[in-house]
């Protein structure tokens, strides 16, 4: 490969893991917590993946082939940084509470009988270009928390006191978008 053909491949510049955003579904409940405050304290996220579960099928006698027979997807891991309000703890504890209540020990259903009843809910990550520009939209569907993450409290100096929370969901949608224009929060 030429020189030149490899700077007109980057035309578009490189994707920077660093610009990011995450959309948060909102709950009456929490009415002081806001999804942008959310996505503010949120330090990272990871995009879901799929993989292809195959079974070997058998062809003749020496033959073996392996076949697609479904696919597996990985949960969604978020780190926080906590404010002194504990925003991040509270949200995720409310929501996890939407699906176990924790008092009666009484599981609650998946989906309710009107929207926005149940305790799962859409979840979108974006990722921006260099001029906040959305580049991929990850959509997670019916995603719901199945970890609020322990945290650790240590006598070091100057430290900041985090939250990891996984999410699992039935599905995802990506989409890649072309030259839209959207603002970094």
């Amino acid at each position: 490969m030429r020189v030149e053909d490899f700077r007109a491949s980057l035309k578009e510049g490189l994707a920077r893991n660093n610009l990011f955003k995450v959309r948060f579904p909102t709950f009456a409940a929490l009415s002081d917590i806001s999804a942008d405050q959310l996505n503010f304290m949120c330090k990272s996220v990871t995009m879901p993946g799929r993989s292809i579960s195959v079974n070997e099928r058998v062809i003749g006698i020496p033959k073996a082939e392996k076949v697609a027979n479904g696919f597996l997807i990985d949960d969604v891991t978020m780190n926080f940084m906590l404010t002194n309000a504990y925003e991040a703890k509270r949200y995720f504890d409310y929501w996890s509470g939407l699906s176990v209540d924790f008092d009666t020990y009484e599981l609650e259903y998946k989906y309710g009988s009107s929207p926005g009843s149940g305790y799962t809910r859409d979840v979108m990550i974006s990722q921006f270009d260099q001029n906040d520009r959305i580049i991929y939209t990850c959509k997670l569907i019916d995603a719901f928390p199945t970890l609020v993450n322990a945290m650790e409290f240590t006598n070091e100096q100057g430290g900041l006191t985090e939250l990891t929370i996984q999410l699992s969901y039935n599905n995802w949608e990506g989409t890649v978008h072309k030259r839209q224009s959207a603002l970094v929060q």
